[in-house]
């Protein structure tokens, strides 16, 4: 599949879209391949030359047990980094299992690109006002209460990536952000479709 790396396209606030886990799966893996992977493939190679020097080196002098202790330990660091990747993946997947229907919006002005979720509103079963209907009433209290303050309604704070250094690659269906080698973000092609230019107002 032929992958390009771009800048992202300009668009008004989507409509609200989710992620699939296929999508998570395919844009981590580009993730590791540009920022982790080139990095581990070179430490294995380098610890691979050191494992067959030290076995070398152990062939020549059969008493010398530092050699067999390098060796192992050359033999534990390129596993390591041959699986931590794969268990990187793994995490991130599972957490993408809890995250499947959470839904987003997102906007761009070519200069920054902004996202936010969609905070999903209680169903008129789970509303508190009926849980407290259900409960039996107490007797009213002779002392006046306090007041208590109101609650402030739970907002997400959006995320707010930079293009200038963003790290972008279209993919088939989406395109991957990345903001440096700190965090990775996915957008999907179908919430930029030309119709959906309506604006959200926020």
């Amino acid at each position: 599949m032929k992958e390009l790396e771009q800048r992202l396209p300009e668009f008004s606030w989507t409509r609200p879209y989710t992620i699939p886990i296929s999508a998570y799966r395919e844009g981590f893996r580009a993730f590791q391949q540009k920022f982790v992977m080139h990095r581990n493939y070179v430490l294995m190679v380098l610890f691979a030359l050191l494992l067959l020097t030290f076995i070398y080196s152990a062939v020549q002098t059969l008493d010398n047990k530092m050699q067999y202790f390098l060796m192992v330990l050359c033999v534990a660091v390129i596993c390591l980094l041959w699986y931590n990747p794969r268990k990187q993946r793994r995490m991130i997947l599972d957490a993408a299992h809890e995250l499947e229907g959470d839904q987003y919006i997102a906007m761009c002005d070519g200069n920054v690109l902004r996202i936010q979720t969609v905070l999903q509103e209680q169903t008129p079963a789970e509303s508190p006002a009926e849980d407290a209907q259900q409960l039996p009433k107490e007797p009213p209290q002779e002392e006046e209460s306090e007041e208590m303050p109101e609650e402030i309604p739970e907002r997400i704070p959006e995320t707010r990536i930079m293009l200038e250094t963003a790290w972008i690659r279209e993919m088939e269906t989406f395109y991957l952000v990345c903001d440096g080698k700190r965090m990775f973000y996915i957008l999907p092609k179908a919430a930029l479709s030309e119709d959906t230019d309506a604006e959200i107002d926020l």
